[in-house]
């Protein structure tokens, strides 16, 4: 199974003020291709830069920032330091790759979000600032952000997506992560999938969560316990736990059995060896 995913450019090259690195070069030996602040439109709610400079020749173009974005794109510099930032309210769609920030007070304003991606920030610790933000309407992809020790910033995050078709939160590959109990506030999503997050121990407890699509744990390796749900009432389509080296399938088991409505699939895959719950009494 491969479990790094390459970050695919979608979009045609067109370098704004402030690019820098070309869109196939590496950062700090990360394996994962380096994407550019290359987008292939601009204007007043398109923000795609690589620099402070690069914000504000924007600002200088099209005006202040408005409150509700389509798009911003941001590369290769620490957004924190471009203050404009914080008038930004409500946006389509949020990407940071391999920014320089240690936390999200840039977007201190942000109240409402389409998806958001956040990937390989080498510097970001928490996603603190973040703490208007209580809707995302389809996605939050967190992936390769080594320094990155807890979701703290989240806390009034309560709805993601719509818990059927939509509101997906993947966590991928962030190897300082302890836990996910940022996320207290969040009532249902349509799924959570949790992978190659080497420190942690437990997904922690989400008080909220009252129903959720599907719950993924794939190659967790220090992985022990599923969590604390005291609130959910259902998993509608699966529990996959697979590859988690010392994860005792009897979690999953115990999990499955504990909700009112598991109508779903539970998949127990090259987890601990022989710790189903029959192996455990």
């Amino acid at each position: 199974m491969n479990v790094r995913f390459a970050l695919l450019a979608t979009t045609v090259c067109v370098c704004s003020l402030g690019c820098g690195d070309p869109q196939d070069s590496t950062k700090n030996g990360n394996t994962e291709p380096y994407i550019e602040a290359v987008c292939d439109t601009s204007g007043p709610k398109t923000l795609c830069r690589a620099s402070v400079e690069g914000v504000r020749a924007h600002i200088e173009e099209f005006g202040p920032l408005q409150k509700e974005m389509d798009m911003v794109y941001l590369t290769a510099f620490d957004p924190n330091d471009a203050e404009e930032l914080e008038a930004i309210e409500k946006i389509n769609r949020l990407d940071l790759r391999s920014t320089n920030n240690a936390d999200m007070r840039f977007l201190s304003s942000l109240k409402e979000a389409n998806s958001i991606r956040i990937i390989s920030c080498d510097n970001l610790q928490s996603l603190a600032g973040l703490e208007n933000l209580t809707f995302v309407g389809s996605s939050i992809d967190i992936e390769f952000n080594p320094s990155l020790a807890s979701l703290s910033g989240l806390e009034n995050l309560a709805q993601l997506g719509d818990g059927l078709e939509t509101g997906n939160i993947k966590i991928l590959q962030n190897n300082s992560l302890q836990n996910i109990e940022a996320l207290g506030s969040l009532e249902n999503a349509r799924g959570i999938m949790l992978q190659n997050n080497g420190t942690m121990l437990s997904p922690g407890t989400l008080p909220s969560l009252t129903s959720l699509g599907f719950l993924e744990l794939f190659n967790n390796d220090a992985l022990e316990s599923i969590g604390s749900f005291p609130s959910l009432m259902e998993i509608s389509v699966t529990i996959n736990t697979r590859n988690n080296d010392v994860f005792p399938d009897c979690e999953a088991e115990k999990l499955a059995e504990s909700l009112p409505n598991f109508e779903g699939e539970l998949t127990l895959d090259n987890n601990k060896p022989n710790s189903r719950c029959a192996a455990l009494e």
